[in-house]
């Protein structure tokens, strides 16, 4: 407990300096966009008179200003202070969801205390986007939350929590619908996935004979042009990431982007060159500042915890059923998140979300089956 209270007061003493000293790197785009929807929502529910024939639109993705903006009417005042504190005081819940995660499965108590080290400081860009005005904090929490769902469920005996539990479930994957729109594709892919596995254990069928359903599948995706219509989502999203300057943490150029025609073994191709790119970028020949050497470090702490999540993959221990879940939902996120960025920077705060999960896995309990 002592390490997340310091990463609080860490995290309030980065809110201050934001907005007393000097703005903190990610904290002038879209935080402040946010904080300026926040105001607007914030007039719009006092003003009504100056809206007149206008109506707010509460899309999904866009939830977030007028979220904040009732905190800011709530109080009388627009101070970025008011959000700041918000984004640390939720940091600090997703990091008690994370620690009550560990003592759910009975981790080891070195193994708590190593993870919360990590969730807390050695990711140095999760504690500014932590700090900062950013939706990523609030879906870390919610992704935290919604694991907690999963796990009492698993255990959970009793009727009646077991039900409460799933409606938190839901509750969870609402939020986390309307906080950002590829949250979607994630449920869409992840609850059938989730079906597949159950009928796998269940029924015990055979993992070639799934394989070999899975080809004609592909096939008929493909056939049905479902490929080519992922492809124009991923790579209209991506053109959508460029801007007139040239940016120099880009992984392509905007034309080589425009220049990629769709086929089945490109749209695999492309995908893939997206999930590398964004775990390994910057790589060290691409490094040219300080945020470079950061963000290299940054990425070979993921990588480490790569490779012990991947040595736990072969292994026969308790729990299995909720590590695959869990590795499930953090490959997932993370490709999802990979295929709509362009550049290293962007893809070090599309990290932060799943960031708890992917220390889960790292650290998951692998004691052998007796």
């Amino acid at each position: 407990m002592i390490i997340i209270f310091s990463g609080l007061l860490l995290r309030i003493a980065l809110t201050i300096y934001n907005i007393e000293i000097d703005t903190l790197p990610g904290a002038d785009a879209d935080a402040g966009r946010f904080h300026e929807d926040a105001i607007l929502y914030s007039l719009y529910l006092d003003v009504t008179d100056w809206f007149v024939g206008f109506k707010w639109e509460y899309d999904v993705g866009l939830i977030y200003g007028p979220f904040l903006g009732y905190f800011y009417n709530f109080f009388g005042s627009d101070s970025m202070y008011i959000s700041g504190l918000l984004s640390c005081f939720v940091w600090l819940l997703s990091a008690f969801v994370f620690r009550k995660i560990m003592l759910k499965i009975k981790y080891e108590k070195k193994n708590i205390d190593l993870a919360i080290l990590i969730y807390t400081f050695l990711i140095p860009t999760s504690i500014i986007y932590t700090s900062i005005t950013l939706r990523e904090v609030y879906i870390l929490l919610f992704f935290n939350l919604f694991a907690l769902s999963i796990i009492n469920i698993y255990y959970e005996s009793d009727i009646k929590k077991k039900f409460s539990n799933i409606i938190i479930l839901l509750f969870t994957s609402f939020l986390l619908l309307i906080l950002h729109e590829g949250h979607l594709y994630f449920f869409v892919i992840f609850i059938p996935l989730m079906i597949i596995y159950y009928c796998i254990n269940k029924f015990t069928i055979n993992k070639k004979t799934l394989f070999g359903l899975l080809i004609p599948i592909l096939f008929c995706l493909d056939y049905y042009d479902y490929g080519e219509v992922i492809f124009d989502i991923i790579k209209n999203y991506q053109l959508g990431h460029f801007h007139n300057n040239p940016d120099r943490a880009a992984y392509y150029t905007m034309h080589e982007i425009k220049n990629i025609d769709y086929g089945l073994i490109t749209l695999f191709i492309h995908t893939f060159k997206n999930f590398f790119y964004y775990f390994v970028e910057p790589t060290i020949y691409r490094i040219d500042n300080f945020k470079d050497v950061i963000l290299f470090c940054e990425n070979t702490v993921r990588l480490i915890l790569l490779y012990f999540i991947i040595k736990k993959i072969f292994l026969k221990f308790k729990n299995k059923a909720l590590f695959i879940i869990f590795l499930t939902m953090a490959l997932l996120m993370e490709g999802i998140y990979a295929q709509g960025t362009v550049n290293w920077g962007t893809a070090s705060r599309h990290h932060v979300p799943i960031m708890g999960i992917f220390i889960l896995l790292a650290f998951f309990p692998s004691r052998k089956l007796r």
